[in-house]
């Protein structure tokens, strides 16, 4: 490969890459600025303004040159990674060939890394133009709006994880103190109470199940990890309903027919350690979801998939109890408003020094 290149490669969908070389590189002179966000406010009757620092943040960048299908034909000009109904056109690249290259990875809006000389940044490709002087001779521009400079942290090869057997001493302890309900409770409450702590048990059985396969992975897909937060997201409902009810709202004088004291000290005791088991298994299992996310995608707290009617800002709700807070999700996804496409799998960042986020 020639040495100087200017080469985009998708992260994310179809990992695509385009390189390209001499005639087919940007005008000289490409800028990659950055600037510090302020808030300055002058006030009436004074020469004293404030100025709060909000942090830096990346300029954008507009690559823009001419591509003539004559030059890169004649010389080593671009290079094509997963467009292979365009690698194979005549043997060669032409200037309508990268036209239609760029409009897919605009089209795709995935993220993208940008590598130029020594500089590194990663966003997303915002604007594609082409200008055509005829067929074999384009003049085009492109917009890139940035989430990160520089490279993400390597994936590190580490010791196996071990997140399935706290799930199953968790599940285990549910067992045994399920096991010991009063014989005092009505039929009627036990029965819902045996139904609820069941699918706690079935849905953490599932949940465990899919921590097993991924452990045994040295790195899971994205999607294998956001299908383990699909299953520990019905840990925690069922185990949220299970402490509803009979469990936690109900007085004991409906729990029960006689009010004993000895049978009331009982089922009370039961419904306290119940309630506490349920919460050691919905713990555990927010805690193993997060190592997997983290193991497997550096840095993430969580990775989502977008269902309808879902806005980064209830995300942000959800992670981090701040609506505000959704920039940082599409700070992290290369995304400028807070809305995602259903159906998009988007990385939830871990803030720095932030522990496992109760939900």
């Amino acid at each position: 490969m020639p040495a100087e290149a200017f080469i985009i490669t998708e992260l994310t969908g179809p990992q695509r890459e385009v390189r390209l070389f001499d005639r087919a590189l940007p005008y000289q002179g490409l800028g990659f600025g950055r600037q510090q966000r302020v808030v300055k406010r002058e006030y009436a009757g004074s020469r004293v303004a404030t100025i709060q620092v909000m942090g830096p943040s990346l300029l954008d960048v507009e690559p823009q040159g001419k591509w003539k299908t004559r030059y890169l034909a004649a010389k080593h000009s671009v290079e094509l990674v997963g467009f292979s109904d365009i690698e194979n056109v005549s043997g060669r690249i032409t200037a309508e060939n990268l036209i239609a290259v760029f409009n897919r990875i605009v089209d795709a809006g995935q993220t993208v890394e940008v590598r130029w000389g020594p500089e590194v940044r990663r966003g997303v490709l915002h604007e594609f133009i082409a200008t055509y002087d005829r067929v074999e001779d384009i003049e085009w521009r492109m917009t890139f709006i940035w989430s990160q400079d520089g490279e993400a942290p390597t994936r590190r090869a580490s010791v196996a994880l071990d997140t399935t057997s706290a799930m199953r001493r968790a599940l285990d302890d549910l067992d045994i103190i399920a096991a010991e309900m009063p014989t005092s409770i009505l039929p009627d409450q036990a029965d819902d109470l045996q139904s609820k702590i069941a699918e706690v048990r079935a849905a953490g059985a599932a949940f465990t199940e899919r921590l097993a396969t991924i452990q045994a992975e040295t790195f899971a897909a994205v999607s294998d990890v956001q299908n383990a937060q699909m299953l520990a997201e019905r840990v925690e409902r069922a185990a949220d309903a299970l402490r509803t009810g009979s469990l936690s709202d109900l007085p004991y004088f409906q729990l029960m027919p006689f009010d004993d004291v000895a049978m009331v000290v009982e089922a009370e005791v039961w419904r306290r350690d119940t309630a506490a088991a349920s919460r050691k298994v919905q713990a555990e299992s927010r805690r193993s979801a997060s190592a997997v996310a983290e193991r497997n995608v550096p840095g993430a707290l969580a990775v989502v998939t977008v269902t309808e009617n879902t806005s980064l800002r209830q995300l942000a709700i959800r992670y981090y109890s701040n609506a505000d807070a959704w920039t940082v999700i599409a700070d992290a996804n290369g995304l400028v408003g807070s809305s995602a496409p259903a159906g998009s799998r988007l990385i939830i960042p871990r803030p720095s020094g932030q522990g496992v986020v109760s939900r």
